[in-house]
């Protein structure tokens, strides 16, 4: 479902007048909202009101400050309001809600099966019966499985999951030194598993 953003903490008191103004604009005779949240007579008045006050306190003292500060935080809360409003009516529709004048929040679109890792090295760490595998981070990953063979799999498909991690780097353990095993990693998202990279040679002191 479609939504609005607001990001009103984000916003200058310039901006914040603009989309004042500009939601009043777009509600105008807007056939979509007959009984906004808050009249739109009195948005304008607060549009008015705070352009007012973004004046004065470009050169006034600490008191026209304040009493701008109010009405900024005084308009974000009818905004907030009429936000609302805006949500309840348009149910998510994206022509809807855009013809508000508000902004559309992006929808995030749904990631595939996350790619293929790359293995970018096996080497020996110094200790016996270990070797560090280290490969090619993926998006959309969540977390990778690590598979190890001791028989070439060209010729034979057997491989067995060691491991899992969050990270693109494995510690394999306990490998008989100096024996030639096969590692392959996949990487596993929110769409499932994604392909299995091509094997790489490890070994360990």
């Amino acid at each position: 479902m479609a939504n609005i953003k607001l990001s009103l903490s984000r916003l200058i008191p310039s901006m914040l007048l603009a989309l004042l103004r500009y939601v009043v604009s777009k509600m105008t005779g807007n056939p979509h909202f007959v009984n906004p949240a808050v009249p739109l007579a009195d948005m304008t008045t607060m549009g008015d009101n705070l352009e007012t006050a973004i004046q004065k306190a470009k050169h006034g003292g600490l008191e026209d400050r304040l009493v701008r500060n109010k009405i900024i935080n005084d308009s974000k809360d009818m905004l907030r309001k009429q936000a609302d409003y805006v949500r309840l009516t348009a149910q998510g529709d994206p022509v809807i809600l855009a013809s508000s004048g508000f902004e559309l929040a992006k929808t995030p679109e749904p990631i595939g099966l996350p790619g293929t890792p790359f293995i970018r090295f096996v080497r020996m760490t110094g200790k016996q019966g270990e070797a560090e595998v280290v490969w090619t981070a993926q998006h959309g990953a969540d977390a990778y499985h690590v598979r190890i063979t001791d028989k070439d799999p060209n010729i034979h498909n057997e491989w067995e999951v060691v491991g899992i991690t969050t990270k693109a780097r494995y510690l394999l353990t306990h490998l008989d030194s100096y024996k030639a095993y096969w590692v392959s990693v996949s990487a596993i998202g929110a769409a499932g598993e994604g392909l299995m990279s091509d094997p790489a040679i490890a070994r360990a002191a």
